[in-house]
């Protein structure tokens, strides 16, 4: 059986990615939940766990980020997802991230106890975040995130149940 990391839906709810760890194939797939087709995205070289994975609104880009810390981007091409590039990089494994609900921000969380925000308008080439801060709440570092409906605020939660709202 395979273990699933995370779950993301496009805004449209027409298609669900997934990332896990199968016991053979891709580590990131989306189904389309109209049709029912399912795509195995293509692995990058050395490519390993993915731990989180989402669909920026417009629904032509999705990114994932695992074990290595490298932020991956899949770009939408007609029905098929394609290979793009590395957008970014944590120092370790990436925790969680999300896009805001406008797609203008992508906020990455990773191990190395920072969040990087990122310019969600051009995920074509690689970059540096637009700001990095500390994850740390409390006695707690942070290991999931979520933007606010209005795409204003990034909400941090630790394992210990604390909350903070950027």
């Amino acid at each position: 059986p395979e273990i699933i990391f995370s779950l993301a839906c496009d805004s449209s709810a027409h298609l669900l990615a997934f990332s896990g760890v199968p016991p053979a194939g891709a580590p990131v797939k989306v189904q389309d939940l109209e049709s029912g087709q399912l795509q195995k995205l293509d692995p990058f070289p050395g490519d390993d766990t993915i731990f989180a994975v989402a669909i920026i609104p417009d629904e032509h880009w999705l990114i994932g980020g695992g074990r290595n810390g490298e932020i991956k981007v899949w770009q939408r091409d007609g029905k098929a997802w394609r290979r793009g590039g590395i957008l970014g990089h944590h120092k370790f494994e990436i925790t969680d991230l999300a896009f805001s609900p406008d797609g203008r921000y992508l906020a990455t969380i990773g191990d190395d106890d920072v969040v990087h925000l990122w310019d969600g308008t051009r995920l074509d080439h690689p970059q540096q975040p637009l700001t990095t801060y500390p994850a740390l709440l409390g006695a707690w570092f942070a290991d999931s995130l979520a933007f606010s409906p209005d795409s204003q605020r990034l909400a941090l939660t630790t394992g210990d149940d604390s909350i903070c709202i950027h």
